[in-house]
């Protein structure tokens, strides 16, 4: 059946050197009353390299639907909007692997190889899964790569270990796949039903329309996540009502610390509102400020 399919497609690009970046991913599960006032939460995790649910399923045959036409429009020559995602920066990973030393999980203190692979991180997730801080080391991690984008030079996604892919199968919502559609129609499924002229006017507008999805994906992304925040913001203050939290140190900036309230919410804290150096990890006790409502300060 599909699911025993998409199983094989997995254990084929594992051991063929093929495996994707296995990312340990945690969905937030919300219940809402009447007022879609967030009044529960849950936490649930699902590792990304197993096929436990049907979902999982759809999501591995939608990627291979992806790669395929992908690797179809680089055959032919066809000029396309590809969704890439560039090599990791070896002295961001390598500095991530110093900072990590004091959690001592038995990690190298640096990666001394000219070429970074899925594998060789895959392979230093492994290692970090196993301590207690994982989800904190793993968040961490996630700062060193770079943002996946849509571009018109196919450079490969490092993420999904691919050379030729691009987003296919979401017409209806995302504006890359429905320009992936419209030249499939005009160069495979109805070429004729199309001028040379239109062709080549469709392509020239390709580069505008690269940098409009990437500005409209970003706009999207802040828009969700700021709205999600706010009503999670609303739950901690009707759990907490005296406004005072605790929170925990999940990364640092040179201004300040990232932290996680109720292992739910993201929010920042100034160095100069701290009382003393905190490290990853550690324990702060919060308030928020009158300003802002993602900004605390320690009490």
């Amino acid at each position: 059946n599909s699911y025993e399919v998409a199983k094989r497609f997995v254990e084929r690009e594992k051991f063929g050197n093929q495996e994707t970046l296995r990312i340990s991913q945690d969905k937030l599960e919300y219940q809402t009353n009447q007022e879609e006032k967030i009044i529960s939460l849950s936490r649930a995790n699902e590792e990304s390299s197993e096929l436990i649910s049907f979902e999982k399923v759809i999501e591995k045959y939608m990627v291979l639907a992806n790669n395929l036409v992908g690797e179809w429009f680089k055959k032919h020559n066809i000029k396309t909007i590809y969704r890439v995602h560039k090599t990791p920066e070896q002295a961001r990973v390598n500095n991530f692997l110093y900072e990590m030393q004091h959690f001592r999980c038995n990690a190298p203190i640096f990666l001394d190889v000219p070429d970074l692979t899925t594998t060789k991180l895959n392979r230093l997730l492994t290692i970090f899964k196993q301590h207690p801080s994982f989800h904190l080391i793993q968040h961490n991690f996630l700062l060193t790569l770079p943002k996946a984008e849509y571009s018109l030079f196919n450079i490969g996604h490092f993420g999904l270990n691919s050379q030729n892919y691009l987003h296919f199968t979401s017409p209806i919502r995302r504006l890359p796949d429905l320009l992936v559609h419209k030249a499939l129609w005009m160069h495979f499924l109805a070429p004729k039903l199309y001028s040379n002229q239109e062709r080549e006017s469709g392509q020239e507008s390709l580069e505008k329309l690269v940098y409009l999805s990437n500005l409209a994906e970003q706009r999207a992304i802040t828009a969700e996540r700021r709205f999600i925040a706010r009503k999670l913001y609303q739950y901690l203050l009707t759990k907490y009502p005296n406004q005072e939290f605790e929170g925990v140190i999940m990364s640092k900036s040179e201004c300040g610390y990232n932290i996680r309230i109720d292992n739910c919410y993201e929010g920042y804290i100034r160095r100069e509102n701290c009382k003393s150096s905190k490290k990853l990890g550690d324990t702060i006790q919060l308030r928020k400020v009158e300003y802002s409502w993602d900004e605390f300060i320690e009490r």
